[in-house]
């Protein structure tokens, strides 16, 4: 009787030895997966079932001509003004006044300006999933029929070295070649993407200097 009561106790200690092992394993397996999805989603944080398309449309130029703003000196900036992702339709520049930015629209020979929305961003991470309404942006203009415009971004105390990240919608009238195309400014490479619905932004270093 005593030999049959150990031996099921035997029995009874690997049934339980073996279903913690298993749940373990099911932790660790569970944990790893975990673990998987959280580095997709560190490497790929804009990911989303939205079909839009957006890119950081990169860096522009600078253009050699600066202004004084409150002491410091100030490198004005130009990025390409892209029409249905891969047409150039102009530029737009970025340079600066006492209270801020100031977004010059630019176009070419292919286009007027129809409308101009702006957005603007201090970290990378704020940006959107998908594109931003233009009607909705704090910085617009409307029924313009013009080829260049020049919006005020009010912004206190902008400092040098300081990153933006900068959304410049324009609605494209004709005449020309991009009459009716939407377009977004981004450095001069952009030109090789593709996308379905899209939308950009760049980065703007501000790039400035204190003589004294």
């Amino acid at each position: 009787m005593n030999t049959l009561r150990a031996t099921g106790i035997f029995i009874l200690s690997i049934l339980i030895f073996t279903g913690c092992s298993d749940m373990v394993s099911t932790q660790n397996d569970t944990q790893d997966v975990d673990t998987e999805l959280t580095l997709k989603s560190k490497k790929n944080p804009k990911s989303s079932s939205s079909n839009t398309s957006f890119y950081n449309m990169g860096s522009g130029a600078k253009t050699g001509d600066f202004v004084i703003v409150n002491g410091k000196i100030a490198y004005n900036y130009e990025y390409v003004l892209w029409a249905g992702k891969d047409s150039e339709a102009g530029t737009v520049l970025v340079s600066y006044s006492n209270d801020g930015f100031l977004v010059t629209y630019q176009t070419n020979s292919s286009a007027q300006l129809g409308e101009v929305h702006v957005y603007v961003w201090e970290n990378e991470g704020d940006t959107p999933n998908r594109r931003p309404a233009p009607g909705k942006a704090p910085y617009k203009a409307e029924n313009l029929n013009t080829d260049s415009y020049t919006l005020e971004v009010s912004y206190d105390n902008i400092n040098c070295g300081e990153t933006f990240y900068i959304s410049t919608h324009a609605a494209l009238v004709g005449p020309g070649s991009n009459a009716g195309e939407t377009a977004y400014a981004g450095g001069d490479g952009f030109g090789h993407m593709k996308g379905g619905s899209w939308w950009g932004f760049f980065e703007h270093e501000v790039d400035c200097f204190d003589p004294n």
